[in-house]
């Protein structure tokens, strides 16, 4: 339980971050299950650095450095974007001990994180984030397809919302829409724990991909995100 103080900056941070455009749903205050059928795991990360027992951190993503641009620290703008907003803020929410990110979007705007080599092979991606209404995240991947020699890459979006039939993203033929349910947290946070074996086998599998790197994180729209975890 977080003390007054740190009770007081979350709903700060939630008020300030559901302002921006933020959708909350009633049931987004109570716990759900998960979308996929993983088993299940130790209570999630709550405000540590620390991963869960039995996972280990291959690298995690910050936002400490915040109110400094991301684009100054590791993140840059994605070049498939032709009209991107020349302002989009960036400010920090804190959330008990752990800073996390408030990015708002007038128009378009979106960025991208390489992946450090250590951690391609990561079995688990783990956020917790408050999605709004133009909110886009996406993971990269090296995809390798029998009998060729160069992996090519392909994309998983990551969805908010019940979970249902995975689809290939019409007019994108390199980009997969994965509906994830989450689990919820408290001031209308949601806790993301994504098996990556599980999305690739739920999705280009099918069309005779293996999975050889997790590559690039993309965050497009506006949105509210806690530090990025890979593990194994």
């Amino acid at each position: 339980m977080l003390d007054p103080t740190g009770v007081l900056i979350s709903f700060a941070a939630f008020a300030l971050c559901t302002a921006t455009g933020g959708v909350l749903s009633a049931t987004s205050l109570f716990r759900s299950r998960h979308s996929f059928a993983v088993p299940t795991l130790s209570p999630q990360f709550a405000n540590s650095e620390v991963p869960q027992p039995g996972l280990l951190l291959r690298e995690q993503i910050t936002f400490a450095y915040l109110p400094v641009s991301p684009l100054n620290n590791g993140w840059a703008k994605a070049k498939y974007s032709i009209e991107m907003d020349p302002n989009p803020e960036f400010s920090p929410l804190i959330v008990g001990s752990e800073v996390r990110l408030n990015m708002r979007v007038a128009n378009v705007f979106a960025m991208e994180h390489e992946i450090a080599i250590s951690a391609q092979l990561s079995r688990r991606v783990q956020f917790s984030a408050i999605y709004h209404k133009n909110t886009m995240l996406y993971l990269g991947f090296k995809l390798r397809k029998e009998g060729r020699s160069v992996g090519q890459d392909h994309w998983i979006k990551i969805e908010h919302g019940k979970a249902r039939n995975p689809e290939i993203n019409k007019g994108w033929p390199t980009e997969y829409v994965v509906w994830v349910e989450g689990e919820g947290e408290p001031d209308g946070w949601t806790f993301f724990d994504l098996p990556i074996g599980e999305l690739i086998g739920r999705t280009w599998q099918k069309h005779g991909y293996e999975f050889e790197a997790i590559t690039k994180l993309r965050l497009r729209g506006s949105l509210c995100i806690s530090p990025i975890r890979l593990c194994s």
